[in-house]
This record gives C-alpha cells, sequence and structure tokens, in this order.
C-alpha cells in the first residue's frame, strides 16, 4: 500500500466547484425518493419506476459533462485500457466462493437456513443478468464510479493505491454517497452493507480504468446474490 498526492492542472480540483458534485447527487437522490414512492400513490408507474431512476442516473451526470464540453468517456465509460489486463475475472474468482461460504454460515447460525442448491436456483438467471446488467449496473455504474468517483478523485487527489488501485478518500467518500442513496428507496440499516462491495468497484474503476469491469463484477455480485437467496431454504 502506499499514498500518493497528484497535482492540479488542467484535470485538477480547480476544474470545477465542489458544488457541482453536490448538486447532481442530490439530483438523483431526488429522483429516486420520487420515482420509489409515486408508485404508492400512483400504482401504474411501478413497471417504470426502476427503468426512470436508471435513466436519471445516466442523464444527470452526461448533461453537465455536455455543459462543460465533456463526454462519458472522460469518466471512465468506456472500455479498459487493455482487455488482457482485465482483472474483473479474477476479482470475481477470489471474492464469490468465500462470500457464498459466508453467506450460508451466516444464515445458518442465525436463522437455521438450510443449503439447498439445486437447479430451480438459476431459473430465470438470463433475465437476472439483463435486468441487473441494464437497469441496475450500468446506470449505477456510470453514475458513482464514472462520474463521481473521477470527479471527488481530482477534488480530493491523495490516493491510496493497493495492487494498483486507488482506495483512498475519494473512493470511500462515493462509496457512502453509493450507501446513502440505497437507504432512500428502502430505509434500512442493512442498505448500508452496500459499502463494502461499492469499495470494490471503485478499486477495479481505478485499477482498470473504465467502469466496464465495475459494470460486469456489480451485476454480477446481484445475480450471484439471487441464487444464493433462492439456494436457502
Amino acid at each position: 500500500m502506499r499514498c500518493l498526492g497528484t497535482s492540479g492542472g488542467a484535470g485538477g480540483s480547480g476544474t470545477f466547484r465542489v458544488a457541482e458534485v453536490v448538486a447532481v447527487c442530490a439530483g438523483l437522490f431526488a429522483c429516486i425518493a420520487l420515482f420509489s414512492y409515486l408508485p404508492l400513490l400512483v400504482p401504474a408507474f411501478t413497471e417504470y419506476s426502476a427503468a426512470l431512476i436508471a435513466a436519471a442516473s445516466i442523464y444527470l451526470p452526461s448533461l453537465v459533462l455536455w455543459r462543460r464540453g465533456e463526454t462519458l468517456a472522460g469518466v471512465g465509460v468506456a472500455l479498459p485500457r487493455s482487455l488482457r489486463h482485465s482483472v474483473t475475472p479474477w476479482v470475481a474468482l477470489i471474492i464469490f466462493p468465500p462470500f457464498a461460504v459466508g453467506f450460508f454460515a451466516y444464515h445458518n447460525l442465525l436463522y437455521g437456513s438450510s443449503v439447498c442448491i439445486d437447479a430451480r436456483c438459476l431459473a430465470g438467471l438470463p433475465e437476472d443478468l439483463l435486468i441487473q446488467s441494464v437497469l441496475i449496473a450500468l446506470p449505477e455504474e456510470i453514475f458513482y464510479r464514472g462520474y463521481v468517483q473521477s470527479r471527488l478523485q481530482r477534488l480530493l487527489p491523495r490516493r491510496v493505491v493497493v495492487l494498483g488501485g486507488d482506495v483512498g478518500p475519494a473512493v470511500l467518500l462515493t462509496s457512502l454517497v453509493f450507501a446513502a442513496s440505497h437507504m432512500i428507496a428502502i430505509p434500512s440499516p442493512s442498505r448500508l452493507a452496500v459499502f463494502f462491495p461499492s469499495v470494490l468497484f471503485g478499486w477495479l474503476r481505478d485499477r482498470t480504468g473504465s467502469v466496464a469491469g465495475p459494470i460486469v463484477l456489480h451485476a454480477l455480485s446481484n445475480v450471484v446474490l439471487a441464487v444464493l437467496y433462492r439456494g436457502l431454504c
């Protein structure tokens, strides 16, 4: 692990104001609240809620970047620097097996649940992958790891590099914002647990220079979690 500092300049913290990041995050939070609770008043909106939040997650940063003459590619919405050096599959192989063991052990210890993994656990897998990729992972990673983390890394240039990726203040603060956003639709303290995978997604985004890896890992994480829950009995 090592700590690094970066200077200002063209891409430094003087390029934009903190107010921009706060305003964009506040705008998304408002959209999440509106589209999450509007179906309680207008049930017809229920099936469109996730799609509207996804659209807002992409539209808001895109609008701000366009007004500044920037593009999404400039905040990592592009393929990794080199597909040959993508670490995403290795991260998945390292993380998922011990997580699955811990998941089942936790539910067995606290709730007495048993493991019932069979073919039924994979039911609807293609649909799960599509929904998690398009409606969840893609827009969230564009917004948080793409826009927010990129902006904060200019505002908070001090980096803590571990295995080639940043886990410093910008990544941690992005993860706090990410966790807070999950509390809006479902106000439960358990939702704050997404802070931890968010740090991993942030590390991967910095390590690869792209949000492609985080999108894949984020979608797979959600699908694996859904399969694990179906494997409880």
